[in-house]
């Protein structure tokens, strides 16, 4: 869990998201209900341990920095 936690926080942090305790907990908490749910569907790929942090949650969020950009304007 804490390897999941420090690949996630050091992702965000390269693209300059700096997650607060509780937007990290809901990340953790979604983590964990993924895991439950990818076992029975096969929801993503899991491989190693960036799958997730990296490639389905970052990912996702690259365009968080933009968005609030843009909403600031």
């Amino acid at each position: 869990m804490q390897d999941f936690k420090n690949i996630l926080i050091n992702a965000l942090h390269d693209l300059n998201i700096m997650p607060d305790p509780e937007n990290l907990a809901d990340l953790v908490r979604y983590r964990s209900e993924l895991h439950i749910w990818n076992e029975k569907i096969s929801l993503v790929s899991l491989n190693n341990p960036y799958d997730l942090p990296v490639r389905h949650i970052t990912d996702s969020l690259t365009i968080l920095p933009t968005l609030v950009k843009k909403m600031q304007e």
